[in-house]
């Protein structure tokens, strides 16, 4: 897999807060986020992303959706229903996709800057370009909605 989803990614860093017993808060805004976009790129654009990642099965793709959106997050918040996620964690939240989609490997293999809106289109085959705004929506509703009203 040349280019693993953003999810990937974030699901590791989710884990990793969670097994440490540090502050797994700061993973919430991040995980929330994801969920319109994952949803809608799994059900509505999924040709694409089916036929790189899944062979084709557009149906698999739904259940990896829940999997590894929908889960991490409510995990989160059960996990965390009795903190409060600060500033910082909606700052990391809102640079993580860009410093995902700025640094990584090059055509050449090398490490380095490359092209975010190529990784994007190579990552996620498909998939308009206006669907990756979403992710801003998702930390709109997370910054309103707080853990505490979770419960």
């Amino acid at each position: 897999m040349g280019n693993p989803p953003l999810t990937y990614f974030l699901n590791i860093m989710t884990a990793f807060a969670l097994v440490s017993g540090g502050d797994s808060t700061m993973m919430i805004p991040a995980n929330i986020a994801t969920l319109l976009p994952g949803f809608l790129m799994s059900n509505r654009y999924n040709k694409g992303l089916s036929k790189k990642y899944l062979d084709g099965k557009k149906s698999a793709l739904k259940y990896i959706d829940i999997a590894t959106h929908w889960v991490p997050s409510i995990v989160l918040l059960l996990v965390n229903r009795n903190n409060r996620i600060k500033k910082r964690d909606y700052a990391l939240a809102s640079l993580l996709p860009w410093l995902y989609f700025t640094i990584g490997t090059k055509q050449d293999g090398s490490f380095g800057i490359r092209n975010p809106f190529q990784h994007v289109a190579e990552t996620y085959p498909g998939v308009p370009y206006w669907i990756f705004p979403f992710w801003y929506v998702g930390l709109a509703c997370a910054r309103k909605v707080q853990v505490r009203s979770f419960v």
